[in-house]
């Protein structure tokens, strides 16, 4: 079976779903080797940086195209957004001890020691593109990685490498409009995290509750505005697909 994953009430953006629905481990029998493949390794090292929220090195193993500034852009508000996630968890924590931990985020959860024994033992596939994959027993689809340019290989998360694809944009600077809303719905969430985390660590909030209910009300916020933004952006194609032209 799995791991059980405990995300908070109000996981922000639903970050353990959209970021690591190809981590659901499955733990079988095994005898971990005695040195990881180094894409095990970079896997493991991804972990770790996501449970203490390393900014820095969540960065450094994280994939994204060198040509696409969209999938830049949402990496960096990704590690944001995960940062603030750390942050709030710490000052709800600290400011009301001994209740319930409504925003744990849960990440250590998504691996335990049994399931890191079964990866380390698994098959790794390298082909000649500088990718490479990892299949365990009743997992829906392998994990991706990717080597960089300096010959280091990185996790491939569907939510950049997929919903921020603008590699096909022209220019390749200017992103599509509908993937430029999605780092929008992106960069907004962090802002609605980060403030009620500042909020928490200020003691503006009588109790928990009232702090969920701030950031449940932000996220709403957020994600209406980025629905009508998207609809007049598809309204608008609709129009214009519509539209014939005439001769002078």
């Amino acid at each position: 079976m799995p791991p059980t994953l405990h995300p908070s009430s109000c996981s922000p953006f639903l970050l353990l779903p959209l970021l690591l629905c190809s981590l659901a481990f499955a733990a079988s029998p095994s005898t971990r080797p005695s040195t990881p493949h180094p894409v095990i390794q970079t896997l493991f090292r991804f972990l770790d940086a996501l449970d203490s929220a390393d900014a820095p090195a969540l960065r450094q193993h994280i994939h994204v195209s060198e040509s696409s500034r969209s999938q830049e852009l949402g990496r960096d508000t990704l590690i944001a957004l995960i940062t603030a996630e750390k942050k709030l968890d710490l000052a709800a924590t600290a400011r009301f001890p001994g209740q319930p931990p409504r925003f744990r985020r849960g990440f250590d959860l998504i691996c335990s020691p049994a399931d890191r024994d079964a990866i380390s033992a698994a098959t790794v596939d390298v082909d000649e593109s500088r990718t490479a994959r990892i299949t365990l027993p009743n997992q829906a689809r392998p994990l991706r990685f990717v080597r960089s340019s300096t010959g280091q290989w990185q996790v491939v998360l569907d939510l950049l490498d997929s919903d921020l694809d603008d590699t096909q944009s022209t220019p390749s600077s200017v992103p599509d409009r509908i993937t430029q809303l999605r780092v929008d719905r992106l960069i907004a969430t962090a802002a609605a995290v980060d403030a009620v985390a500042i909020r928490t660590d200020s003691g503006d909030y009588p109790d928990l509750l009232a702090a969920e209910s701030d950031l449940l009300d932000r996220l709403a916020a957020a994600k209406l505005d980025y629905r009508k933004k998207v609809d007049e952006v598809l309204n608008h194609r609709r129009f214009n697909s519509y539209k014939t032209p005439f001769p002078d």
